[in-house]
């Protein structure tokens, strides 16, 4: 029998949409395969430090997360790519001059920084979701830093006028989340098999 690969997402497969809980056959299911001999990994756009729990929680050993961003094989992260420098840089100036509310994460945790008290008079509280943290020195560490994500307002006219932002995932009713273009999952499971 050939060896196949199998890379599941998280959100409404393995778990169900409406309880968030995991579906046990789902679950089953995939047991069986590694029995077989199959490979089977997770394919998931959360953040690599929410997704981590669910793979270890249920056996995984193999994930490509963060939207693309994030390669885990055989439990260690291999690939921890930034969103690009120059075009982050392009897009926080655009959204400046259009006044604009942005956050960022420079790290795999759930706080997130913002230059002052604005994005979060704007968005709202997101605590549990993530938490925030007033960063005096956003501008500098945004040019400086790695940036995982970055965190809009939600005012669409404003989006609108930002050409590089049309390319991006983005959900949330009162936030636009910038991440990695889907195509990136694709290419990090083609990555995910030379392994």
């Amino acid at each position: 029998m050939d060896r196949k690969f199998f890379f599941f997402d998280i959100d409404g497969t393995l778990t169900d949409i409406m309880t968030f809980q995991v579906v046990p056959s789902a679950i089953e299911a995939i047991r069986r395969l590694e029995e077989k001999g199959h490979i089977c990994a997770l394919a998931t756009g959360r953040a690599h430090f929410r997704a981590r729990q669910f793979m270890d929680d249920h056996g995984f050993k193999n994930m490509v997360c963060e939207g693309g961003n994030c390669l885990v094989i055989d439990g260690k992260i291999v690939v921890d790519d930034a969103l690009d420098q120059s075009l982050v840089m392009s897009i926080y100036e655009k959204a400046k001059a259009l006044d604009l509310e942005v956050a960022a994460s420079f790290d795999d945790t759930d706080i997130r920084s913002a230059k002052d008290e604005k994005f979060i008079l704007n968005v709202g509280n997101t605590r549990p979701f993530m938490g925030m943290k007033i960063d005096p020195d956003f501008d500098q560490n945004l040019s400086a830093g790695k940036v995982r994500r970055l965190f809009f307002e939600s005012v669409p006219e404003k989006i609108a006028q930002i050409d590089e932002v049309r390319q991006f995932v983005g959900n949330g009713a009162r936030k636009l989340i910038l991440r990695s273009l889907p195509a990136d999952k694709a290419d990090f499971i083609d990555e995910a098999l030379t392994y």
